[in-house]
């Protein structure tokens, strides 16, 4: 769109079709075929200082209105590519909220909660390892998830297995995670069943 040669190098005024940005070209070389209303073909860096530029590397004139073409195709794929892998991350963690705010589930899971907190008590005096500590740790995060939709906290989960290592709860909480029983929500410390 503009261009401002000087001796050792040249800036320009670029338009990609997504908004304008400064670029300067430092070379010798010949840019005699290269001006304002040109497409050119230019790869490079962009850089902050001493403002936001586009630095090119290489510069040549398009010879051709199918390179420009190829281009927009390129782009376009490039972009959707893009696109679709982040809608698959993004697609499973909004279906659980839906769930548990439609309030179906709320006076059924409290009823559950309060029958099995008695149960899950108990095993608090001798220290746990193993096949136990999971399945008590299991049973701990069925009971006290549907109370705490957020997850359950670590500490309260060693709280629970009182007088196991903390090391040994993370080991099984670990393992619990790796075969798919439970997940971490909030943060890595918090921790609900599927």
């Amino acid at each position: 769109e503009a261009c401002v040669r000087q001796s050792a190098s040249a800036e320009f005024t670029v338009c990609d079709g997504t908004g304008r940005i400064k670029a300067r070209y430092y070379s010798g070389g010949d840019l005699e075929d290269v001006g304002p209303g040109r497409y050119v073909s230019m790869f490079g860096q962009i850089r902050t200082a001493p403002v936001v530029h586009f630095a090119v590397a290489g510069m040549a004139a398009v010879e051709s209105a199918d390179e420009v073409s190829f281009h927009m195709i390129e782009v376009a794929h490039a972009a959707l590519k893009l696109g679709t892998s982040n809608a698959d991350f993004t697609t499973p963690p909004p279906k659980k909220p839906v769930l548990r705010s439609a309030g179906l589930t709320e006076p059924a899971t409290t009823a559950v909660a309060a029958v099995a907190a008695p149960e899950t008590s108990p095993p608090k005096t001798s220290p746990m390892s193993g096949k136990p500590l999971r399945a008590e740790i299991l049973r701990f995060l069925q009971a006290e998830g549907e109370v705490h939709p957020e997850g359950v906290g670590f500490s309260a989960v060693c709280a629970h297995v009182e007088g196991t290592p903390a090391s040994e709860v993370t080991t099984a909480l670990e393992g619990l995670v790796g075969e798919g029983d439970i997940f971490t929500t909030i943060d890595d410390e918090h921790f609900s069943c599927v």
